[in-house]
């Protein structure tokens, strides 16, 4: 349904809203993945299914979550903002381990946390 009325609006030139219904096609999408990995998971889980690690462009994954969750946290007056590491490329990206206003690392936190004394 969405689909047809997203064309509709493409036909006939409805520029304000196209991009509501291309999110709704989106989040659609992603929920319909969603659904497909809880399934995977399962055959995984019961040893129906092999798992083939790849590597993938992270950019536009986190440029599809920002598009998506973005109206949400505009609508609660959050903002989003994602630190990537230096000399960052579209197709290559890490995420900043140490992003501006971090009180500590990751490896900061595993060496001040307590140790467990047996």
């Amino acid at each position: 349904m969405t689909e047809m009325l997203h064309e509709d609006a493409r036909d006939l030139k409805r520029a304000e809203e196209l991009e509501p219904l291309e999110r709704v096609l989106r989040a659609a999408h992603h929920l319909l993945e969603l659904i497909n990995d809880i399934l995977d998971l399962s055959k995984i889980e019961a040893g129906r299914m092999d798992m083939h690690v790849e590597a993938f462009a992270i950019a536009p994954l986190v440029d599809d979550v920002i598009s998506t969750i973005s109206p949400a946290a505009a609508k609660n007056g959050n903002e989003i903002i994602v630190h990537w590491s230096a000399g960052c490329r579209r197709d290559a990206c890490r995420p900043d381990p140490n992003p501006p206003g971090a009180t500590q690392s990751r490896e900061q936190r595993k060496t001040s946390s307590p140790s467990m004394a047996a």
